[in-house]
């Protein structure tokens, strides 16, 4: 489904963003300002053991940043602040590099081209049944919640073309066999 190919894009963005972050130095960027926050990596710590801390004392690390840019506002006192900041800022680089923008780029026209196409033939299909049927269906309505063929962000005319082609084939082949 197009929910499925959806999921998939949502993890390989992620592993994308984990990868970025378990290169050094910022895996040992990430490692230190977690030690900052008073959180120990389980040893050995390995990239999926310092998500894993990061993700289970969530609170206690956000509780802890907080705390040292309260610190940093109200007593000038900037040290802790402008030590996390050096350890972060080249990660927070490296996530918006190009490198890291091209990847996303790609697995968007992939994984969103996928799914448009799964959701146009669905609309196309149901089109085409409904027709079939002599059931009247709010095409606004339809395009709404799967897809919209005369607007299409990832396919091209052609490829619309040939899905609704498709659909109304596989319609008309079910409908036969129903007889």
């Amino acid at each position: 489904s197009a929910m499925d190919v959806e999921d998939d894009w949502h993890r390989a963005d992620v592993r994308a963003l984990d990868e970025v972050e378990d290169r050094p130095p910022h895996f040992q960027n990430r490692l230190r300002a977690l030690e900052m926050a008073g959180v120990q990596c389980p040893s050995p710590c390995t990239p999926e053991r310092l998500r894993r801390t990061e993700r289970q004392f969530e609170d206690k690390i956000e509780a802890f940043r907080t705390r040292i840019f309260e610190a940093c506002y109200l007593r000038k006192d900037c040290a802790a602040e402008n030590a996390l900041i050096a350890l972060v800022e080249p990660l927070y680089q490296a996530r918006a590099s190009e490198e890291v923008d091209r990847g996303f780029a790609k697995r968007r026209t992939r994984y969103g081209k996928l799914a448009e196409a799964i959701r146009v033939q669905y609309t196309f299909a149901v089109e085409a049944l409904a027709a079939e049927r002599g059931v009247q269906v709010r095409a606004d309505s339809l395009r709404r919640v799967l897809a919209h063929p005369e607007a299409p962000r990832y396919l091209d005319a052609t490829e619309v073309e040939t899905f609704r082609n498709d659909a109304e084939r596989l319609v008309a082949i079910v409908l036969a066999e129903d007889g």
